[in-house]
């Protein structure tokens, strides 16, 4: 087998590359995901309240999953 690029993955990447995979690895966090990134294209600010309207998940599961998400960069807060 080989890679088809042969470059090598520095560390940071690594460890980018995991929490994104941790991140991704629960599928209420990908729906947050998608429903943030579908409010950022119309240029529309996300609060936990819509996430909790949109989903219908408690506040206090939002708050869990978006600190994951916020946790490996893929997120950022104001």
């Amino acid at each position: 087998m080989r890679i088809r690029k042969e470059e090598a993955i520095q560390d940071e990447d690594l460890d980018f590359i995991a929490n994104v995979s941790d991140a991704f690895a629960h599928p209420v966090r990908l729906r947050l995901f998608r429903y943030i990134m579908q409010s950022n294209r119309q240029m529309r600010n996300v609060c936990n309240k819509d996430l909790v309207a949109e989903t219908g998940y408690a506040q206090a599961t939002i708050s869990q999953h978006m600190k994951v998400l916020i946790r490996s960069g893929l997120v950022e807060t104001q």
